[in-house]
């Protein structure tokens, strides 16, 4: 049965004893729907997986510049992990403007249907080759806040977006969206601003001299948007815990 729903779509909807109610953000009021319960039990059986989710309201556009997404506005194949399951074969966008986790999927009448999904039992995603996971500290909140693992080893690199809407200065659009990047480490559990080399040298100064090395080898930038680069050198650094360098 977990075969057959994820082959064809997932339907994001929240079953309450006796009846089945489908949320929108816009009126806040649950639609009572019996036939649509009939209608998934006669195409599912009577013990389909669903998720639970609200309807998701597209960002402005038009007066706008950018868009409120991470990385880019088109749609990712991507995968969810939720309450310990896998999901995958699904397309995602992540609004971090909003922190909403959107799923493109199919109504019954095979429409494009886009989900806000309900992110407090989802402990990571991935939108194409990027891994995401809850930033340490908002894991057990309603909505956690997700955050890219840039990097994974003994040191942990993550990559925590966020974007606002803001007057634009330009004649062509009235806002704009502006992107920060906040870059961290984890190391033994414990949560660092990585804000350039020093940071990684203050970790680790008994490997001071070949990061510094390193980073002169390969001509590394380490400004804040210089993820790749930062990746490189905690990718180095990790190697060098490991014993691999």
């Amino acid at each position: 049965m977990k075969t057959k729903l994820s082959k064809i779509f997932i339907l994001v909807l929240l079953i309450l004893p006796g009846t089945l109610l489908l949320f929108s953000q816009e009126s806040g009021t649950p639609v009572s729907s019996y036939e649509l319960r009939e209608e998934l039990n006669r195409i599912y059986g009577a013990d389909q997986e669903l998720v639970s989710g609200t309807i998701y309201h597209k960002a402005p556009y038009g007066s706008v510049s950018g868009h409120p997404f991470c990385l880019s506005d088109e749609w990712k194949e991507g995968r969810v992990e939720l309450d310990g399951k896998l999901y995958g074969n699904l397309l995602l966008k992540y609004d971090i403007v909003n922190n909403e986790l959107v799923l493109n999927t199919l109504n019954l009448n095979n429409t494009s249907l886009q989900i806000s999904l309900k992110t407090a039992n989802i402990s990571s995603f991935s939108l194409g080759d990027r891994q995401f996971i809850s930033f340490p500290g908002s894991e057990n909140e309603e909505k956690p806040v997700f955050c890219e693992l840039v990097s994974s080893g003994p040191v942990n690199y993550l990559l925590l977006r966020k974007k606002e809407m803001r007057i634009n200065s330009s004649a062509a659009t009235d806002f704009e969206y502006k992107e920060y990047y906040n870059n961290y480490l984890v190391k033994n559990g414990e949560l660092t601003r990585f804000r350039g080399r020093g940071s990684l040298f203050k970790l680790f100064p008994e490997y001071r001299k070949e990061l510094r090395k390193y980073i002169f080898q390969q001509a590394l930038v380490l400004g804040r948007k210089n993820t790749d680069d930062r990746a490189m050198l905690i990718d180095y650094c990790n190697k060098i815990i490991s014993g691999q360098e």
